[in-house]
Formats: structure tokens, C-alpha cells, sequence
């Protein structure tokens, strides 16, 4: 197992509350260039019983691209150290092309994608605390009212390997505001998504690029104060400072159509009946 630098003191507070939601895939890739590594967001998400590693799904199609490209070796890790009991020690993770599944299309405004997690796998994360989003999670959302957002993830910027061979990796939570339910901008076709903006100056941090993937957190403020995951960031326009996001309920509701096509078609999916 590969070695993660675990959680600075300071920030001990985010990783013991929300760490529990992110597990991140670190790929090293070796190809006719060299060598580079990527750090993935997502966080888990059961689906009629199957466990899925959840994240934006053009980050599962880069994946897709890099595992069917020749002469490529991608070897992976998945790392659940934000989790409460998370271990230094990444998990080997074995990547079948023919299993992941993702639906990145601009014009339906749809951005999720899904590798199955096996049971020996999930064991070892719940283990460490990591926690998988269950209907549970998403059924009554639209019930409930929203006091405020947050976004959280793993930014490029915060993210490498180290000259051990393992993995730094940083977690951060970043606010959002004006988050609202919008239409596809007026086209006939499309689903809604969520769209907020980044609500202050983010300090030393330049770039969300890297928290695509990654959970936004819906706050409710009364007592007792509650959270839920309401989306997975998809992109962001850095000059408004603009996130997207793909609601969990919407993901909840097509991602059991996804998976059982990718696994009786072994295809990649669509949404035509």
C-alpha cells in the first residue's frame, strides 16, 4: 500500500466532520510522455444495493480515455484518509474499463459517473469511517430549506505525489452562495443542475480545478444543525466564479438505469429507453 500525507492539526475540525465524505483515487500514469499522477474527488454512493465510487463524469471519461489508451499503464490508489479512522495507507485499486460507467453531455446538462466498488474494498473504507450515500441521503431533500452551501474536495493545487511514492493530499471547504435549481438556460432539451458562486476570496487557494467530483454540502441551520450531500461539483467559470453541480436526487434517480446498461450492454450509457 502506498502512503498519504494524513490531515494538518488545523484543519482537524473539516476532516473529523465532512472527511467522512470523500474518497479519493489517486492515479499514476506512465505513457510515451513520462510520468504524471492525478488525484481524483468523489465520495461513495449505493444504488440498489451496489456500492459506486461517485464523481463528475468527465473525470470517469478521462479515466476511460487514459485505460483504453495504447501504451498506457494506469496504476490506482484509493485513498480514504479524511475519513475519521483513515488510514496513511492508500488502497490498491483495480480499474476494468467495461465497468465504468458516466454520462458527460453538455447539452442535457448531465455530469456523473460511476466505478463499482467491490465488497473487499468497501469493507476496508467502512472500516475507516468512510460513509456511502444511501436514498436516505436524497428522497426528502426538496423538503427541506437551505441555510447555506459549502463545496468540498481535493484541489489540484493541494494535491501530488511525494518523493516516497505516495500521495499529499489536501481536503478543503469552500462557500457558496446563491445556490439555485436552474433549467438547462433555455434549451427545449436538458435537466436542471445546480449553479452557485464561490461567496468570498479564497486566500492561498488559486483554483478550484481538481474539487470537480467532490460533494456540495447543503447546510440547514436550525437546532440541531443538520447537513446533507445535495450535488456533485461538475465545472466552474473561474472569471464569475460560477460552480455547476448535478443534484443527487437526479443522480440518485438515473444512476440505477446507467449502471444496469453499462452492465447487460457493456457499452457506455445512455438515457433512451
Amino acid at each position: 500500500m502506498a502512503s498519504a500525507i494524513p490531515p494538518q492539526p488545523a484543519d482537524a475540525d473539516i476532516f473529523e466532520i465532512f472527511g467522512r465524505h470523500v474518497a479519493a483515487l489517486c492515479l499514476s500514469i506512465d505513457d510515451a510522455s513520462g510520468h504524471r499522477d492525478l488525484t481524483c474527488s468523489g465520495t461513495l454512493l449505493d444504488v440498489e444495493g451496489q456500492c459506486f465510487w461517485l464523481s463528475a463524469g468527465h473525470i470517469v471519461e478521462e479515466i476511460a480515455e487514459l485505460l483504453d489508451s495504447p501504451g498506457t499503464t494506469v496504476t490506482a490508489l484509493i485513498a480514504d484518509i479524511f475519513s475519521p479512522g483513515g488510514s496513511t495507507h492508500a488502497i490498491p485499486f483495480v480499474l476494468n474499463r467495461n465497468e465504468l460507467a458516466f454520462i458527460h453531455d453538455t447539452e442535457l446538462k448531465l455530469d456523473f459517473g460511476l466505478i463499482p466498488i467491490r465488497d473487499n474494498y468497501l469493507r476496508m473504507l467502512r472500516s475507516n469511517g468512510t460513509e456511502v450515500l444511501t436514498k436516505k441521503n436524497w428522497q426528502s431533500q426538496h423538503t427541506i430549506e437551505f441555510h447555506s452551501y459549502s463545496l468540498l474536495g481535493i484541489p489540484a493545487q493541494l494535491a501530488g505525489a511525494t518523493d516516497s511514492g505516495g500521495f499529499r493530499l489536501g481536503l478543503t471547504l469552500v462557500p457558496i452562495t446563491n445556490v439555485e435549481l436552474v433549467d438547462a438556460e433555455g434549451e427545449a432539451a436538458g435537466y436542471h443542475r445546480l449553479r452557485g458562486r464561490i461567496s468570498a476570496d479564497m486566500g492561498s487557494l488559486e483554483s478550484i480545478k481538481g474539487m470537480s467530483g467532490g460533494p456540495l454540502l447543503g447546510f440547514n441551520h436550525s437546532d440541531p444543525p443538520r447537513y446533507w450531500v445535495v450535488g456533485i461539483q461538475s465545472t466552474w467559470l473561474p472569471q464569475s466564479k460560477t460552480i455547476f453541480a448535478c443534484p443527487l436526487p437526479l443522480i440518485g434517480e438515473l444512476a440505477g438505469t446507467v449502471w444496469r446498461q453499462i452492465s447487460q450492454r457493456n457499452e457506455e450509457p445512455t438515457l433512451d429507453s
